[in-house]
């Protein structure tokens, strides 16, 4: 009888391991597309289907674009790009998904922003724009979409980019806080209480008004105010004839 009884119990043994397969992957959508101000539940699925899995743990590489909840839930705040990883508890299995996030107003492109890239490397993005005055560290093109009348760069004597300007008909200025708060954060710049001053990870700009247009400065931020060289670099556009 124990004999039986002991036969019987590694059947069950045996039926409830084929019946609980060990977790071999997991597995979640590799990009997904969203706006800012909209909220994303992302679903993970496993292989085998029968599996046991353990508790999930999300994280995002970059809060200041999408933030997660404990639940998968990408919440979008600013305008970029971040990729969100979900791990089981013990660590074993781990899968990303990269996240789009896009401005609901779409009112101008943005200029190059990739800092200390060369002027060459400027020079083949900006294709499908004419150049109207170049020097060894200046370069304005032509605008090509409403309201842009102007994007200017900006080089160091090695050629690097410093800075990157746009410039717009002021009949944009009703839209651009609109535009500006869904890519970064408003700050209150010290001394410049009259200048908008927004903040992203690391760049910082600046939009003054000035006669019939607005200029938007870009800079690379990295602790300290760029106001002083953002007004510095809207004189000398000023000066180009």
């Amino acid at each position: 009888m124990k004999k039986v009884l002991f036969i019987m119990l590694i059947i069950v043994s045996v039926v409830a391991c084929e019946s609980e397969s060990r977790l071999a992957s997991i597995e979640m959508i590799q990009s997904v597309d969203a706006y800012v101000g909209n909220s994303i539940v992302l679903e993970v699925s496993h292989t085998p289907a029968n599996a046991m899995v353990p508790a999930y743990r999300f994280k995002t590489n970059n809060q200041f674009v999408a933030s997660v909840t404990e639940q998968g839930t990408v919440v979008c705040n600013h305008v970029g790009t971040c990729t969100i990883q979900v791990a089981t508890a013990d660590t074993r299995f781990s899968t990303t998904c990269i996240v789009n996030v896009k401005p609901n107003n779409a009112l101008y492109t943005e200029p190059v922003l990739d800092f200390k890239t060369t002027k060459a490397a400027i020079k083949l993005k900006e294709t499908d724009k004419a150049i109207v005055y170049e020097t060894a560290t200046m370069l304005i093109y032509q605008g090509i979409e409403n309201p842009v009348q102007q994007v200017a760069y900006q080089f160091d004597e090695t050629r690097k980019l410093v800075t990157a300007v746009v410039k717009l008909s002021t009949d944009a200025s009703s839209e651009l806080d609109s535009f500006m708060s869904e890519c970064y954060n408003r700050y209150q710049a010290a001394g410049n209480n009259d200048l908008p001053v927004w903040r992203g990870n690391d760049t910082e700009v600046v939009v003054k008004a000035v006669n019939n247009t607005c200029f938007v400065v870009y800079n690379p931020f990295s602790g300290s105010s760029t106001c002083t060289s953002a007004l510095n670099t809207i004189e000398m556009l000023q000066s180009v004839k």
